[in-house]
C-alpha cells in the first residue's frame, strides 16, 4: 500500500481535533518542521492529546489505563536541530542531560529499532532514573529534527513491554520537514 493511501486512511479514520479526545490507535503527529505518522501497537492506545502539557505529540499506554497512571509508557518527542547538529550530537546531548539529571546513571547501546522504511536507527537504553526507572530511546533522524520514541517505566514493565515498542517503532514513518 502505497504512503498516500495509508496517510488517506489514518485522516479518514481519525476522530476530529474539535472534539479533543485522544485518537484512539493512530495518526499524523505534526509541529513545527516534523509530520509523522506513529500506529499504537496491540493492547495500547495512541493518544495525541494527554501529552501537549508537555509539549508530547503523542503518547501511548496499555488499553484501560491512562497517561497519568500508567506505570509504563511509550511518547513521541520530535527535538529540533540547527544545521550544525547531527544526530549523534542530539544523542550525546541526551545522554549528558540524563547524566546530569541521573548521578549513576546506566547508559548503554541497545538494539536498533526498525522504522516502516526498513531503515535502523539507534537506540539508548537508560537504567536507574531517579525515580528507579528505565528508559528506552529510539533516535529517528530527520533533516530538521531527531524524533525521539520513547519506552518508560519501571525494569520489569519495561521488559514486558519490548515488543510492543518494537511494534511502536515500526510504524514510525516520517511524511516531511515542511509543515505550515
Amino acid at each position: 500500500m502505497g504512503l498516500a493511501v495509508v496517510v488517506a486512511a489514518l485522516i479518514l479514520a481519525a476522530p476530529s481535533q474539535a472534539t479533543r479526545e485522544p485518537n484512539d490507535n493512530a495518526g499524523i503527529l505534526s509541529g513545527p518542521g516534523y509530520a509523522f505518522i506513529l500506529v499504537a501497537p496491540h493492547g495500547w492506545v495512541l493518544d495525541d492529546v494527554s501529552g501537549k502539557k508537555e509539549g508530547l505529540p503523542a503518547v501511548s499506554y496499555r488499553r484501560g489505563d491512562s497517561w497519568s497512571r500508567a506505570k509504563v509508557v511509550m511518547y513521541a518527542n520530535p527535538v529540533h536541530k540547527s544545521k550544525s547538529e547531527t544526530a549523534s550530537s542530539v544523542i550525546a546531548a541526551d545522554v549528558r542531560r540524563f547524566r546530569e539529571q541521573n548521578p549513576g546513571i546506566g547508559v548503554e547501546d541497545g538494539s536498533p529499532g526498525v522504522v516502516a522504511s526498513g531503515r535502523k536507527i539507534p537506540t539508548k537504553i537508560f537504567r536507574g532514573t531517579k525515580a528507579g526507572e528505565t528508559e528506552v530511546v529510539a533516535y529517528a533522524d530527520e533533516s530538521d529534527c531527531v524524533v525521539m520514541i520513547v519506552l518508560s517505566g519501571t525494569p520489569d514493565d519495561v521488559n514486558a513491554a519490548q515488543a510492543s515498542f518494537a511494534e511502536l517503532v515500526r510504524t514510525y514513518t516520517f511524511i516531511t520537514a515542511d509543515v505550515r
